[in-house]
């Protein structure tokens, strides 16, 4: 019995102890981006020290994983590549993936304002397939404050002007 009451004493005191250092963080919002893969997608290792000085980085492909199909992952950096803009986005540590093969979506709470000078076409989100479809109802032209987008392969963007409303921009 003494042993039993023992056992229960130091679990008792492991738990409160684990508490005490366990740390709770508020996150001020609901900003975040992240990258959704459509198919099997190709990593790729930056190579050290080639993005030093302005140039552009060089990436080598890593050979031994990928990231699934269909599956989400935090991106926090963007490198530029010349062939265009948002060359490759940072999945890991050293880890990134083309922006040519994912879906790029930025969610945030902050709103901003854009002015559109024509009508525009209304799209909704399937955020289980990842496709668009237009809902066949357009948006007015003026001035929209806008929130998240989502990037596409190949300069199409879309920007979410409403609940599951979102317009069409292509990318300069």
């Amino acid at each position: 019995m003494k042993k039993y009451i023992k056992l229960v004493f130091l679990a008792a005191l492991a738990l409160i102890s684990f508490e005490s250092f366990s740390q709770k963080v508020k996150a001020d919002s609901n900003d975040f981006n992240y990258v959704h893969t459509m198919e099997m997608t190709k990593l790729y290792a930056m190579k050290p020290g080639s993005n030093k000085d302005g140039k552009y980085p060089e990436f080598t492909e890593v050979t031994d994983r990928a990231l699934s199909k269909n599956t989400d992952w935090y991106t926090d950096k963007i490198v530029s590549t010349p062939e265009r803009s948002r060359g490759f986005q940072r999945v890991a540590t050293n880890e990134w993936v083309k922006a040519s093969d994912i879906i790029y979506v930025n969610k945030t709470d902050k709103h901003t304002k854009m002015d559109l000078n024509e009508e525009m076409p209304i799209f909704s989100f399937d955020s289980n397939s990842y496709k668009v479809k237009e809902t066949g109802q357009n948006l007015p032209k003026g001035q929209w404050i806008i929130g998240s987008t989502i990037a596409y392969p190949y300069s199409v963007s879309y920007m979410q002007v409403g609940g599951n409303e979102w317009v069409q921009m292509m990318e300069v």
